[in-house]
């Protein structure tokens, strides 16, 4: 499953650029609000339990994992 950054443009491209220069923009009294912590929000945490919890339902099931259908995230 893949989800994207929470942080919306261009605060992502703005937050990606100073991580690579070896600063914390989450730190940075004015991005802080705007660039959020690297990592999953917690939609994205609840989401991925869900459609874990279909996965397995499916693969204990006997089903065909084709049947699985997975909305674009």
């Amino acid at each position: 499953i893949i989800f994207t950054h929470p942080s919306p443009e261009p605060w992502l491209t703005i937050g990606v650029f100073l991580k690579l220069a070896g600063r914390n923009p989450e730190r940075h009294p004015f991005l802080k609000k705007r660039y959020r912590k690297y990592g999953h929000s917690r939609a994205q945490l609840d989401e991925a339990s869900r459609l874990g919890e279909r996965l397995g339902e499916t693969l204990n099931s006997g089903y065909s994992l084709s049947s699985l259908t997975i909305p674009p995230i």
